[in-house]
């Protein structure tokens, strides 16, 4: 189980980096954190979930 799990993992493994980066390049200060927010529910907004 833990090797396929590894291995689902490792396929989105670039696209977190770039969710990574996009976050760190963006910092938000103060518990301040609508675009943060924003770029999160975009994600599962496209995954089918309702936010």
């Amino acid at each position: 189980m833990k090797e396929k799990l590894l291995s689902r993992v490792s396929t989105f493994q670039d696209e977190m980096k770039e969710w990574m980066d996009v976050m760190h390049q963006n910092p938000e200060l103060n518990m301040d954190t609508l675009e943060t927010a924003k770029f999160i529910a975009g994600k599962l907004n496209s995954w089918g979930y309702a936010v």
